[in-house]
């Protein structure tokens, strides 16, 4: 059948017009007949004779000849990563046989090349006329989804207000605290990579996205959204045209502005996504329009597009198994398995050319009920995330696994019930919701960074780090079908496999910068950011670290166990900033004897320390060597000086910064 399929190509090519009636005229000698119904499924098969118009996928026997369709540079270096050989899978579908469909009435939606299928719209009546097409392999419904309700959700108008809704003072709430997202960026800042997720490109597939929430004022102002599509509609343009700020929002733009935010959002103070310093890729595949349903031809479609552009993750909050227009075509658990459903189809297509898919593990979870995930969630390398809420139990909507092939699933929980996110009818407010559509942008903003702290890796390395990171939600004993392996945890998964990671702050959360961390003989100094890294070795564990500020007695012990190892070390260390004097009262022959302490912003300028008369008359000067911490010391010998008895300023000036003191001078 290929044989003959590709020798008819190549007199498609010699002659349009004249291969098409030969190869019509002459379809009984190369193609075998076959019933109508051969190629419909039961379900079409049943409206075969409506009067309706139905979607479906049209797959075909085989390709055209030629080079594959071109992908950006991004992409091709990405699939080199992956060892990814395109072969006949990259090659476009033939236009032949998309024209031949649309003779016979189809109107084209889609295109899958991977699956080497299309989607048309068509009337029933049509169906045995195109299944009867000798390069026709079957025709299938494109699935339609209806989003299942997670109950229990937040008023639209809980905002920032509420008690739900709660960040500390840099804009991290319970749900990035939860997986170690703020120790995450402080290990980016120390390694200086840049904003979070700064050179990674993310695709975001959902409803329409609004972005003029003032949490995404950054990423809408500085071209961070680099480029976007309207599957349902067509276009470029992913926001709903038709609704104002001063209007209530339609669902169209809902959905996909609040998972976006987990990873987007950038609101200092207020809140923060996991990785704001990431590219965009925006896709509106779900059509909220038509009673919340998801059609899965758009989303294959969206990960073809994602693909080409060089997108490095594919961040989806859908998913696919029963509530179809006709019940005879919901997808069942056998249908579970990874490689049924076009849309898992896709997926793994995406996996196999190196990008890393993240998906929700869907809504369907009833208490401990197994054999409740849906696809694309069931493909093995598509990360699948379930949800828990703030006291790490798994949320009772949370889909679980194990796949009709009997593999685990899903892979990882983060949170997602009543996690904080944006509101996207207030541009300026905040509310809580739930469901597993939100866990997963956790999740691939977490992927995001460890990209961005390891770049090079492979999709396949990616997921083990992410894996290697989790630890045990609440009741978890080991990994299993409703957690996976646990919660991530973002500071690890970024962090190099031999690395300790020590934040040193002040009871009150403020960085101590020039923290001092012995290690056996080694001494290690904290940086700008209160943050250091050290190499270390297995033999060597367990290890105990000393960590102190300034010489301060107040001390802290670290013993780090594993690797790699971050934490947070508090000290109840002064981090005061200012001039002390000693003594401030001498004779013309004393000493004066001062330390001067800053921990500001521009704590590496220079210092210069003077002593000045009331008058302003300067009667001595010197440079000062500011140590890490903010400190520097410096004796002023008035004997050697002759100076005269009566009343002086010591100044410090560092930066914008002075401190003074005064002293007395006696006979």
């Amino acid at each position: 059948m290929k044989n003959r399929f590709f020798g008819f190509n190549a007199l498609y090519k010699v002659s349009r017009l004249s291969a098409w009636a030969f190869f019509f005229g002459a379809a009984a000698l190369l193609f075998p007949a076959r019933p109508a119904a051969d190629g419909l499924s039961k379900g079409l098969r049943a409206m075969a004779d409506r009067d309706t118009v139905c979607n479906v996928w049209v797959f075909f026997s085989g390709k055209e000849r030629g080079a594959a369709e071109k992908v950006s540079e991004r992409a091709a270096l990405r699939r080199r990563r992956a060892d990814f050989a395109d072969g006949e899978s990259g090659r476009p579908i033939s236009q032949g046989y998309v024209r031949e469909i649309e003779r016979r009435g189809g109107k084209l939606r889609a295109l899958f090349p991977w699956g080497n299928a299309a989607s048309f719209s068509v009337h029933a009546s049509r169906l045995d006329a195109i299944s009867s097409l000798p390069f026709v392999k079957s025709v299938a419904p494109v699935a339609v989804y209806v989003r299942n309700k997670t109950g229990n959700l937040p008023s639209p108008h809980s905002l920032a207000k509420s008690s739900a809704f709660k960040s500390d003072s840099s804009g991290y709430g319970w749900h990035t605290e939860m997986v170690g997202v703020p120790l995450a960026h402080d290990y980016i800042k120390s390694k200086k990579l840049g904003a979070p997720g700064n050179g990674v490109l993310m695709a975001f597939f959902d409803s329409g996205f609004r972005l003029d929430h003032v949490a995404y004022a950054r990423v809408r102002d500085s071209g961070q959204v680099k480029a976007s599509r309207d599957f349902v509609d067509g276009g470029a343009a992913v926001f709903d045209p038709d609704t104002t700020l001063s209007s209530i929002r339609s669902p169209y733009d809902r959905h996909g502005a609040q998972t976006l935010a987990f990873a987007a959002a950038y609101h200092p103070g207020v809140y923060l996504g996991t990785a704001w310093g990431a590219k965009f890729a925006l896709a509106r595949t779900e059509d909220n329009a038509v009673e919340s349903r998801v059609e899965e031809d758009n989303w294959a479609a969206a990960v073809v597009w994602a693909d080409s552009l060089g997108a490095d993750i594919i961040s989806s909050s859908l998913g696919y198994r029963d509530g179809f227009t006709d019940s005879t075509e919901n997808y069942t658990y056998p249908d579970m398995d990874g490689a049924t459903t076009v849309i898992s189809i896709a997926a793994a297509g995406a996996v196999k050319r190196g990008m890393v898919v993240v998906n929700s593990a869907g809504n369907e979870g009833v208490g401990t009920t197994l054999g409740t995930i849906t696809a694309p969630a069931d493909v093995d390398g598509v990360v699948a995330v379930g949800a828990v809420d703030q006291n790490r139990m798994l949320a009772g909507f949370s889909g679980a696994g194990p796949t009709y092939d009997g593999r685990m699933k899903p892979d990882v929980a983060a949170p997602g019930a009543w996690a904080p996110t944006v509101e996207p009818s207030d541009s300026a407010a905040y509310t809580v919701g739930s469901g597993t559509s939100f866990a997963a942008p956790i999740v691939s903003a977490i992927t995001a960074l460890i990209l961005q702290a390891n770049p090079g890796i492979s999709e396949e390395e990616v997921r083990a780090r992410l894996y290697a990171s989790c630890g045990f939600a609440y009741g978890q004993t080991l990994a299993d079908n409703r957690f996976g392996r646990g919660i991530p945890n973002a500071a690890l998964a970024v962090m190099g496999r031999d690395e300790i990671f020590l934040k040193v702050t002040d009871t009150a959360g403020r960085a101590l910068p020039g923290a001092v961390i012995t290690a056996g003989a080694d001494a290690y100094t904290a940086d700008e950011f209160g943050g250091v890294i050290i190499k270390a070795q297995m033999p060597s564990l367990p290890a105990e670290l000393k960590v102190s500020y300034r010489g301060s007695r107040a001390l802290n012990t670290v013993t780090v166990g594993a690797l790699p190892f971050a934490s947070v070390v508090e000290l109840g260390a002064a981090r005061d900033e200012g001039l002390r004097v000693s003594p401030n009262i001498t004779k013309k022959h004393g000493v004066i004897r001062a330390r001067y302490l800053f921990a500001g912003a521009d704590a590496s300028a220079p210092a210069v320390a003077t002593v000045r008369t009331l008058t302003g008359k300067k009667v001595w000067g010197q440079k000062l060597k500011v140590r890490p911490d903010g400190s520097a010391e410096f004796v002023w010998d008035c004997k050697t000086r002759r100076v005269a008895a009566g009343v002086y300023v010591v100044m410090v000036k560092q930066g914008y910064n002075v401190v003074s003191e005064k002293v007395v001078i006696s006979n």
